[in-house]
């Protein structure tokens, strides 16, 4: 009986032993089949890539398609896989439409593809998603998709002013040169206040080439290399423009003072005025050959070695980049732009009250000789500002009320030179009391610079650009 129970417990665990081994060899081929048709069913499987990963448009006018040549972006859609791609839809959200040759069925190894184009509703920058509904394992695949509405075409405004700086500049010297030569102060002064008129043009033409150069970029046969050259040879230029403008200024002012014009400051302008011509020519010339393919050497400009001075280490981009990336640039900035606001609006308050008829004690003169002092703050600000205008150029010209803010400061500049210029304030004595002209004026003044100081402090507020 003992023996039996013992054979009858080997027998047991000898078939225990056979049914496991079974079971693991039932195991093992269950997972090599599911294995087997896992990697068949990924073979099979269609693969999708889009090219490019997403598409930007430029600036353009808000109700527009980007005028007589409508700006289209293309996306590229293959299907890598060994399978057919079975798209089911395509979707476009946002201010974008679509156009596309892609059928139902995709083949493996084909491509497709599909044609964005972009009609801005409101100012500011539109958002978009390109999606692909289909048979892969991703799906849906996602594209972002965008562009900025603009409420005027800028680019427009930058073809109407830039040619101001160089031809005015050019008058300006030819004006200057006549009046050395003649011994002539009226010509002398005539071409500084050309030199001053110009410097404040030069500003909202270099502003403006941010959206013309936005606008185009993106157009066949354009070249990144020529805009970024135009661009750094610009903003030289633009430099030269404003201290040429400043020393003018500064004679106008020496003039009031002396009753005569200075041969240092004479001799100062002349040279500034000459290298400005040079430098706004070669600003001029490199952008006339981003698209007049009439005064290109090489239609192709991508290749071509790219002729002119390109800004002499000055960099746009790399400023912006600089401004943006380092923690106390910004602040810094910020500090040096509002000293230089209170001591412009200090001194320029205190010239005009006395012309409204505030401190009759002092005759308008004796106030005059503040004025340096509020240009050096007006100095600081157009520095500052502009350095704020490279770090983030979108911030602004996405925004109405910069618009604003621009148009008033041109307007201050303008009258700032009838302070300076015109005898009628420079007759008010100690005591006595502006005429209605001088008194409406210096109001005017007033009105304007409060106009700036609220449309600065409402950028972040108001519009959609912040």
């Amino acid at each position: 009986m003992g023996m039996s129970q013992r054979s009858l417990a080997r027998i047991m665990n000898r078939a225990a032993f056979v049914i496991g081994a079974l079971a693991l060899l039932l195991a093992a081929g269950n997972w090599n089949a599911s294995s087997n048709l896992r990697a068949q069913a990924a073979v099979q499987a269609p693969s999708v890539s889009a090219t490019p990963d997403g598409v930007y448009f430029g600036t353009q006018v808000i109700g527009t398609t980007g005028g007589s040549r409508p700006v289209i972006q293309s996306v590229t859609l293959k299907n890598k896989g060994n399978a057919p791609l079975e798209i089911s839809k395509i979707g476009l959200t946002g201010d974008f439409s679509q156009k596309s040759d892609c059928p139902t069925t995709l083949p493996a190894a084909a491509s497709c593809k599909v044609d964005i184009s972009f009609l801005p509703t409101v100012n500011g920058v539109r958002n978009g998603t390109l999606s692909f509904t289909d048979n892969a394992p991703d799906s849906p695949q996602e594209i972002m998709v965008q562009g900025t509405g603009m409420i005027f075409d800028l680019v427009h405004i930058h073809l109407l002013l830039n040619h101001f700086p160089i031809i005015g500049t050019i008058i300006g010297v030819g004006l200057f040169l006549i009046a050395l030569l003649w011994k002539s102060e009226d010509l002398e002064r005539a071409a500084l206040v050309i030199f001053l008129a110009m410097a404040l043009i030069a500003l909202p033409t270099f502003m403006t080439g941010n959206a013309a150069q936005d606008a185009i970029k993106y157009l066949p046969g354009v070249s990144a290399g020529l805009l970024a050259a135009h661009q750094n040879a610009a903003l030289l230029a633009l430099v030269f423009m404003e201290i040429t403008g400043a020393v003018a200024w500064f004679g106008l002012w020496e003039y009031r003072r002396n009753s005569k014009l200075g041969s240092v400051t004479l001799g100062v302008v002349l040279i500034l005025s000459l290298i400005t011509i040079g430098m706004m020519g070669n600003a001029g010339s490199l952008g006339g050959k981003i698209r007049h393919e009439e005064i290109m050497h090489d239609p192709d400009m991508t290749s071509t070695p790219i002729s002119g001075v390109q800004g002499l280490g000055l960099d746009a981009v790399k400023i912006g980049v600089w401004v943006r990336g380092t923690k106390w640039v910004w602040p810094t900035l910020q500090t040096l732009h509002f000293m230089g606001l209170s001591l412009l609006l200090g001194v320029v308050f205190m010239v005009d009250l006395r012309l409204l008829g505030l401190m009759r004690n002092a005759s308008y003169s004796a106030v005059h000789r503040l004025l340096p002092w509020g240009v050096m703050g007006f100095a600081l600000n157009v520095l500052t500002g502009m350095c704020y205008w490279i770090a983030a150029p979108y911030q602004y010209t996405l925004n109405p009320v910069f618009y604003w803010k621009i148009m008033f400061i041109m307007a201050a500049g303008v009258n700032a030179i009838y302070l300076t210029l015109f005898d009628e304030p420079w007759s008010v004595q100690a005591g006595e009391a502006a005429p209605l002209r001088g008194k409406l004026i210096a109001a005017s003044v007033v009105a304007l610079w409060i106009g700036v100081i609220f449309c600065g402090i409402m950028l972040p507020f108001l519009g959609s650009a912040f």
